[in-house]
């Protein structure tokens, strides 16, 4: 029983730490990439050195071959000149400056090789590197995205809710506001009814009582009684009959 708690307890921590990771895998590469990143800054000093230690090799072993041929070239005047205690001095310090050379060029060869080797660990490293900053970018964007639509497949429904209710708040709005536009239009139609000016010009207009407005008929009649007290009878124009001179 123990043995099987323990396990489980195991087992949750270790699902808690995978979801932890997982929740902060963009987190954990930024710090990964800049700390791989510093490493190859450190490799590329490094790959600096060793190829400056290669030219130094390098420019030792042409020196020494330099004065190993100089060396030579002043033995064999001293030997045809029958100098032969100058030529052995000559020969034993050529002897040592070959042992030196050959030193140096078994070091240049050793050095070159790894050289060579880290140079093209750090360019691999290097390319690595480049592709994991772009890999970032691609799962950044791809991150956000995901989290977008997470969250917007879990407050979908809300959105959706929001907008029923304001669809339902606009018709309603609009329902009152046609309902008020139909009781004013009847509360004029009462204030008409019972507003005593209403009243008579509806008397006026069925004959009872003189009118209360100017209308065009009186003043047509008026122009009319005008004309004939002036003597000129008013003539009735017939567009079938043109006058004639």
């Amino acid at each position: 029983m123990f043995k099987s708690l323990l396990t489980l307890v195991r087992g949750t921590a270790n699902s808690a730490f995978e979801a932890t990771i997982d929740q902060n895998a963009i987190l954990i590469l930024d710090q990964q990439i800049r700390d791989c990143g510093a490493s190859i800054r450190k490799a590329r000093k490094a790959l600096a050195v060793a190829i400056a230690q290669d030219r130094q090799l390098q420019s030792r072993v042409e020196i020494l071959n330099a004065q190993i041929g100089d060396l030579e070239e002043r033995a064999i005047q001293a030997l045809k000149a029958g100098r032969d205690k100058l030529t052995a001095e000559a020969a034993e310090a050529i002897a040592s400056l070959e042992n030196e050379r050959d030193a140096a060029s078994k070091a240049l060869l050793n050095c070159t090789k790894e050289t060579d080797r880290f140079h093209s660990i750090v360019r691999s490293s290097e390319q690595r590197l480049r592709d994991l900053e772009r890999g970032r970018r691609t799962a950044k964007t791809n991150d956000a995205v995901l989290k977008l639509r997470d969250k917007g497949l879990m407050t979908e429904q809300n959105y959706l809710n929001t907008l029923s209710e304001a669809e339902a708040t606009l018709a309603r709005l609009q329902s009152r506001q046609c309902e008020l536009n139909y009781a004013t239009e009847v509360l004029e139609e009462l204030e008409a009814e019972t507003n005593p000016k209403t009243i008579t010009e509806k008397m006026a207009d069925a004959g009872f009582g003189p009118p209360t407005q100017k209308r065009a008929n009186d003043v047509l009649k008026r122009l009319k009684s005008k004309s004939e007290a002036d003597g000129v009878p008013a003539q009735k124009h017939n567009p079938s009959k043109p006058n004639t001179v």
